[in-house]
């Protein structure tokens, strides 16, 4: 599921954020890529480009995604 949010004046940035979901993910490790069963979710966000330009909203997921990537969720779950 896609979600699109939308921006109420005075807001220059939304984030929505879908459920997880389990799907197959290619990992890549160093003995090789294969398939495995992941927890996956979708992150959108709608910005006013008055506000700031595209590459500074593609640069904040961009940097959302390497700290959720390179987190270890078993420590902090436990």
């Amino acid at each position: 599921m896609f979600l699109a949010p939308v921006i109420d004046i005075p807001q220059a940035v939304i984030l929505a954020a879908g459920a997880l979901r389990r799907r197959p993910a290619m990992i890549e490790t160093p003995s090789g890529d294969f398939v495995a069963v992941r927890s996956v979710g979708i992150a959108t966000r709608s910005f006013d480009r008055r506000a700031f330009d595209g590459a500074r909203s593609v640069a904040f997921l961009s940097h959302r995604k390497k700290i959720l990537k390179k987190s270890d969720w078993t420590i902090e779950v436990a």
